[in-house]
C-alpha cells in the first residue's frame, strides 16, 4: 500500500492536449496492430497517429534526444524508401516506414504519456486475453462443435468469437485441430510476441507497478500459452528455468506435466505434441505447414535470396511470390533486404542494447535477452505496436534504474538519526532546564 502512494503521488495529470495525443497514440498502435479481420485498419491508424502527432506538438514539452537517435531514425527510414523504390510497391517497407515515424515520436515524448499509452495497451491486451480464456471455455465445452473450419481464400479457416481470433492454422488435412486466440492480430504467433513485450514491461517496472498489474500478468500468461507459439513456450520454460530455486516448486511442475501428459485424449494436449513434433514430421515440399515446420528449408531460401541480391535483398513481395515464404528466422530480413536490412534495423537494435546497458541485476538482463531472442525468430514483426511497446521498456528500465542510488540516498537520509546537539555544560547553582 505504502509503495503504491509512493509510486502515484509524483505524478501530474496530462494536460488536455497530451490526454488527446495519448488516446490517438492508442487507438493507431490498435488499429495498426493490424486487424485480423479488418485489413485496411492500417489507414484509421496513420489518421490517428497524425492526430496524435498534433496533439504531441501542441500541448507536450519534447524531450531533448541525442543526435545519434535522430541520425539512426533518420538512416533507418532513407533505407525503408530505398527499398521502396526498388521493389516497387511493397506494403512490408510503407509499415516500416509507419512503425520508423511511431518509433521518433514516442523517442521525443514525455514520459507521462508514454505511461498512459503503456496502461492503456496493458487493459486492452489483458481484456484480449480474457476473451481468449471464455473462448477456449466455450470452444472445448461444446467439442469444437459451434465452429468448424470454413475455408478461405488463403486456404485458413478464421472463425472468430467476439475480438478473439480463433486460428486453425492452415488447411492441412494431418493437422489436428484446435483454438489459438490471436485478439487484434492477423495470426497468434503476433499477439504471443505481444503478450511477451508486456510481461517484460511489467517484470522490469517497480514493485508497486507489479502489484498493480498482477491480475493482468495471470490472464497475459494464460493467453500466452493458449497461443501455441513454440517460440513463446521455449521462452517461457527459460524464464522458468533460471527463476525456480525451491524444489517443492520443481515437484510441483513436474507433477502437472506428467498429468498433463497422462490425460493422451485430451484435445489441448494433443495440440501441443502435434505443434512440438511438426517441425520433425513435415515434408519439406509441403506447402500446407504450418508455422513451425520447415524452418531450416526458410534458413536456406534466406540464404540463397541474400547471395542473389547482397545489397537489396529479394524484396518482400517477390520473394513471397517466387521463392515463398521464409521470414521466420534471424536471416529473413538479410533475404528481404539485403545489407539495407542492417540499417534498418538500427533503431530496434539500439533499443535493446540500451535496455541491456540499464538492466540493474540479472533478471533484468535475462528478460532484454529473451526478448531479443523472440525478435530473432520473428523479425518481421516490425509493427508500431512492438516499436512502440520496445521504447516504453526502454525508457522504464532507464527510469528505474538511473535514479535508483537517489532514491536509495534520499529514503538513507529519511531514516537516519538525527545528530544530538552536545548541551553545554550547566554551572554549579543554576536551574535545572
Amino acid at each position: 500500500m505504502n509503495g503504491g502512494a509512493v509510486n502515484t503521488r509524483a505524478v501530474r495529470p496530462l494536460p488536455p492536449m497530451l490526454r488527446v495525443a495519448a488516446v490517438c497514440f492508442v487507438l493507431g498502435l490498435l488499429f495498426s496492430a493490424p486487424f485480423a479481420f479488418f485489413p485496411k485498419s492500417e489507414v484509421i491508424g496513420v489518421l490517428a497517429f497524425a492526430l496524435a502527432s498534433l496533439g504531441l506538438a501542441l500541448g507536450g514539452r519534447l524531450r531533448r534526444i541525442r543526435r545519434s537517435q535522430v541520425v539512426m531514425h533518420g538512416l533507418a527510414l532513407a533505407a525503408a524508401a530505398a527499398l521502396f523504390a526498388v521493389h516497387g510497391f511493397d506494403l512490408l517497407y510503407v509499415k516500416f516506414m509507419l512503425s520508423l515515424l511511431l518509433s521518433f515520436q514516442l523517442t521525443l515524448a514525455e514520459r507521462r504519456l508514454l505511461d498512459a499509452v503503456r496502461d492503456a495497451l496493458l487493459w486492452a491486451g489483458a481484456r484480449g486475453a480474457a476473451l481468449a480464456i471464455v473462448s477456449f471455455a466455450v470452444y472445448f465445452a461444446f467439442d469444437m462443435a459451434p465452429w468448424w473450419r470454413t475455408l478461405l481464400g488463403d486456404e485458413r479457416s478464421l472463425p472468430f468469437f467476439g475480438l478473439t481470433n480463433i486460428n486453425f492454422g492452415f488447411d492441412n488435412p494431418e493437422l489436428i485441430i484446435f483454438a489459438r486466440p490471436a485478439f487484434l492480430f492477423d495470426e497468434p504467433g503476433q499477439f504471443a510476441h505481444f503478450v511477451l513485450l508486456s510481461l517484460a514491461l511489467i517484470g522490469v517496472s517497480s514493485a508497486a507497478l507489479r502489484q498493480r498489474w498482477r491480475r493482468e500478468v495471470v490472464l497475459l500468461v494464460f493467453a500466452g500459452l493458449a497461443t501455441f507459439s513454440l517460440a513463446f513456450l521455449i521462452i517461457t520454460l527459460i524464464y522458468l528455468a533460471t527463476r525456480i530455486t525451491r524444489w517443492q516448486t520443481w515437484l510441483v511442475v513436474a507433477g502437472v506435466a506428467v498429468a498433463a501428459l497422462a490425460l493422451s485424449d485430451n484435445p489441448l494436449v494433443e495440440a501441443l505434441q502435434w505443434r512440438l513434433g511438426a517441425a520433425d514430421t513435415a515434408q519439406a515440399d509441403d506447402d500446407r505447414a504450418v508455422s513451425g515446420d520447415n524452418r531450416t528449408r526458410e534458413v536456406q531460401l534466406a540464404y540463397e535470396a541474400f547471395i542473389e541480391n547482397p545489397v537489396w535483398g529479394a524484396g518482400w513481395s517477390a520473394a513471397e511470390r517466387t521463392l515463398g515464404h521464409f521470414a521466420a528466422n534471424p536471416l529473413g530480413p538479410l533475404g528481404y533486404s539485403g545489407l539495407m536490412a542492417l540499417v534498418l534495423y538500427l533503431p530496434l537494435l539500439a533499443r535493446l542494447l540500451r535496455c541491456a546497458r540499464s538492466a540493474r541485476d540479472a533478471h533484468q538482463l535475462l528478460v532484454v535477452a529473451l526478448v531479443a531472442l523472440f525478435f530473432s525468430q520473428r523479425p518481421y514483426f516490425y509493427f508500431p505496436i512492438f516499436m512502440a511497446l520496445m521504447e516504453m521498456l526502454q525508457r522504464q528500465m532507464a527510469a528505474e534504474s538511473a535514479p535508483g542510488e537517489a532514491r536509495r540516498g534520499a529514503h538513507a537520509a529519511r531514516t537516519a538519526r538525527p545528530r544530538v546537539r552536545a548541551r553545554p555544560a550547566r554551572r554549579p547553582g543554576s536551574p535545572a532546564p
